[in-house]
This record gives C-alpha cells, sequence and structure tokens, in this order.
C-alpha cells in the first residue's frame, strides 16, 4: 500500500504528497493524471520537503470531471488515487454546482423518484426495504450540476432508506438530507404518503405583524409533559387553554427537529434543550410516542401545531442552522465533503459555535438547503415565525433571501435570533449580528447589553 497521496485542490491545481521512499515511483517531467475519458499532463512549479514527504505542487490544462476518479500515472505501472482536496471551497465549484431543481423523494402509488446532490461522488446507491433485512441497492445516475436521480416504479410508501456514497475509495453510508421522516435514533428514513399524514382543521390565528404586539412565551416540550405522557407533543394540548390565559400571543417552542444526545425510544434520558441538529426537516421522535413509526412523529406534531392554532395563538420555532452535532456523519458533509463546514484560513473548521461545526451558510447549496428547510417547516408545518440560534454566524444575505420567500408563503411572520458576534470564517460585515441591524431592518434581536 502507497504511503503517498495525491489531491484536487483546485480545477487546474493538484498536490501531490510523496513519501521519499516512493520518489523513485516519480517522473517529474512526465506526470499525467487520467480518468475514463481523458488524460492529462501534469506540470510541476514547486517542489517542497517537509519531513520526509515531498510535497510536489503541479497545474494542468483541461477539464476535471469531479463525479469520475482520476489515478495518478507512476513508474513500474503503479497507480495512485487522486482524492479530493479542497476544490470544494473555491467559488468557481459553488458557482459552477448550484442546481435549484427538485431534491429529495417524490413519491406517488406508482413510482418514487429519488433525487441527491453531490457533485463530487464518483458511485452513489439507493438502499431500501421494507425493513432492514429487506434491504436491496440500486444505482443512481448522474444527471448534471451534482444532481443524481433514480426513478423506481412501484408504492413505496413506508419503506425505510439510506444512501451509500463513494467520493474517493470508501464508501459511506449517508441520510437524505430532504428526508420527511425517520426510524428511531435516524438510523434510517422513512418514505411517507402525504395523502396519509394529519389535515389541518383550524385557521392560523390573526396577527398584526408588528413584533410590539407579541407577547413570547418560551417553552420545552419536556417541561411541559409532566405527566410523562407517551407523547410529549400531545402532552402539550392539554395545557394550551391555560398558556393562552396567560395572556400571550405566541409560543416559541425549542428545536423539535431530530437532534443528538438523547436516545428517541428512551423517554427518561439525560434532559436535553434540542441544539445537537441531526436532520433538519424530520420531527424528532423523542417527543412521539413511536420513534419507530415514520409516521407518528409527523402526524402527532402537526396535530400539535393544529391545536396550537386552534387556542389562538401562534408557534415561533426555534431553529438551529448555525452548527450540526457531529461533523463526519452529517448527510451534506457525507455527500460533499469539505463543502458544507467553515474553514479559517489554514483549512481547520471554525469554532464560533462552541461545537466545531460551523455551517458555510455563504456557500449556495448552503444557503439553499437552510431557505428549503425553513419553508418546509412552514408548508409541511404550518410554523408562524423563527427564533435563531446564534443568528450572528450566519451570513445576513442567506437570511434576507429566506425572509423575502416565506413572506410570500405567509405575510404575518415573525423573525429574530441571537445576534451575537462571535468568531468564525465570515467577515464581520457579513454577519447577522446586532450591530449589523441595518442590514436585516425586519428581524428582531436579542440584546446581550441590555440584558447585563
Amino acid at each position: 500500500m502507497l504511503l503517498s497521496k495525491a489531491y484536487i485542490e483546485d480545477y487546474h491545481y493538484i498536490k501531490l504528497l510523496i513519501h521519499e521512499s516512493e520518489m523513485h515511483l516519480v517522473d517529474i517531467e512526465s506526470l499525467f493524471i487520467s480518468n475514463k475519458y481523458d488524460r492529462l499532463q501534469l506540470f510541476v512549479f514547486k517542489i517542497e520537503q517537509f519531513g520526509d514527504t515531498f510535497h510536489i505542487n503541479t497545474t494542468l490544462k483541461g477539464r476535471i470531471l469531479l463525479h469520475t476518479d482520476y489515478y495518478l500515472e507512476l513508474k513500474e505501472n503503479v497507480r495512485l488515487h487522486v482524492n479530493l482536496g479542497q476544490i470544494m471551497r473555491t467559488e468557481r465549484f459553488d458557482v459552477e454546482n448550484y442546481y435549484d431543481g427538485p431534491l429529495g423523494v417524490e413519491y406517488t402509488k406508482e413510482y418514487s423518484i429519488f433525487r441527491v446532490w453531490s457533485p463530487v461522488a464518483k458511485e452513489l446507491k439507493l438502499v431500501i426495504g421494507k425493513n432492514v433485512n429487506e434491504l436491496v441497492k440500486y444505482e443512481l445516475n448522474f444527471i448534471e450540476q451534482g444532481l443524481w436521480e433514480l426513478k423506481l416504479l412501484g408504492d413505496y410508501d413506508n419503506y425505510l432508506y439510506h444512501y451509500e456514497v463513494r467520493v474517493d475509495l470508501e464508501y459511506k453510508k449517508t441520510l437524505d438530507p430532504y428526508a420527511l421522516s425517520s426510524t428511531t435514533d435516524s438510523s434510517e428514513n422513512y418514505i411517507i404518503d402525504p395523502e396519509k399524514i394529519y389535515n389541518f382543521k383550524h385557521n392560523v390565528p390573526a396577527f398584526s405583524g408588528d413584533y410590539l404586539d407579541s407577547v413570547i412565551y418560551e417553552l420545552h416540550l419536556r417541561d411541559l409533559n409532566d405527566e410523562n405522557k407517551d407523547s410529549s407533543y400531545l402532552a402539550l394540548i392539554d395545557k394550551l387553554a391555560y398558556i393562552k390565559d396567560l395572556g400571550i400571543t405566541h409560543l416559541q417552542i425549542m428545536p423539535l427537529n431530530a437532534f443528538g444526545g438523547i436516545l428517541e425510544d428512551e423517554k427518561n434520558t439525560p434532559y436535553n434543550w434540542g441544539y445537537n441538529p441531526v436532520e433538519f426537516n424530520v420531527p424528532t421522535g423523542w417527543y412521539a410516542s413511536d420513534a419507530s413509526n415514520g409516521y407518528v412523529r409527523v402526524n402527532e406534531l402537526r396535530e400539535m401545531i393544529d391545536e396550537i392554532h386552534h387556542h389562538g395563538l401562534n408557534i415561533n420555532l426555534d431553529v438551529v442552522y448555525n452548527h450540526v452535532y457531529v461533523a463526519g456523519t452529517y448527510s451534506l458533509n457525507v455527500l460533499v465533503p469539505g463543502y458544507v463546514y467553515r474553514t479559517d484560513m489554514h483549512g481547520f473548521m471554525t469554532n464560533g459555535s462552541g461545537c466545531g461545526t460551523d455551517v458555510a451558510s455563504e456557500r449556495r447549496m448552503n444557503r439553499r438547503y437552510i431557505i428549503d428547510s425553513l419553508k418546509h417547516w412552514v408548508k409541511f408545518y404550518n410554523v408562524d415565525g423563527f427564533r435563531f440560534d446564534l443568528m450572528g454566524l450566519i451570513d445576513f444575505e442567506t437570511l434576507h433571501q429566506a425572509r423575502k420567500e416565506l413572506l410570500a408563503i405567509k405575510s404575518n411572520m415573525m423573525f429574530y435570533g441571537e445576534g451575537w458576534n462571535l468568531s468564525t470564517g465570515l467577515p464581520e460585515t457579513k454577519r447577522s449580528t446586532i450591530n449589523n441591524y441595518w442590514a436585516l431592518p425586519n428581524f428582531a434581536y436579542f440584546n446581550d447589553v441590555f440584558r447585563n
């Protein structure tokens, strides 16, 4: 097994890390990389030695196809796989691979279409079945701009699924970033039939849209479930008349999406606020009566929100888009490693969130995902507003665009959050901090100076 490595750092920049014991395999004057379509010559422009490794910096002429495997051709018929380097963090990558079409599962009783975005995947497989003992694999097809797609005929309602993706040489399991539901502890995703979900019965109560007319009550669902009912979603319903009598207009509920740090089928696991996002569009099963059932968490949450509206209250959802719980297993990072997170000038992930996984909201597909997720909570769950955790880590252009698109769906929504100025790899002039309030004139901020 070779000790040397090769990386695609940019569209015309390949970096070779050649161990001194393997330098005899390298012909500096005749270096080539090849894929199944083409063979491209590399031209050396700098060689440095650090310890026992030679850093050979090369440029090339030609087009790199990131969804194909490249190999560095060495002497003695030796080939070295060229792995992905920093290319995913380049401006060109961000521009060329932006995709604005449908993603996730498009379900009908006659067929289902599976769509995933990964410009750098070499292979992408759907793993699907009625249960974990009957899983079958299907190859997705690369289309363009990072889109992979597969159409399966038949009715796949309530089927389990996940994806296997190969970016370099190793296959990795990942969930669907656009999934609607999951099994216990987000081990698999569920396909659900929109015709089987709880139907809203009540209108959203009127609100002027003037934030000064709101009285907001923050709560954690487990705190309100003092009778230890199976479903914390439904347990809240019994408390709504009392809460309404307090004179409030809006409930601000702490994160409801699937989060880590708990076991969803053990309701008495250690207390957790929910700021450990694992899946952004899937409700947590910890508050549901049956975490293993893909429909239960969805329907119980929809019923809870419907009853909140029935009692004359609006719901503002506490959302966490500034970081994720585990960097390596987060679905978008598995699909496009190196793209999701913000890094410093040395390539190390920044840590303004205190979690080591600051999301680079300014990158186009990250921005699209955040906006898509917010719109999902409004369209699918009828949420009335958002409170943004560590909002200062998110670029204000993303939140400005999100507000514009959300108000086109529901005109009297509320937007506010924590505008702290935290150290991250984003210029201070682009952060959604209270100092940049002028950039988001229709957002409200928690004021830590006033509080202190």
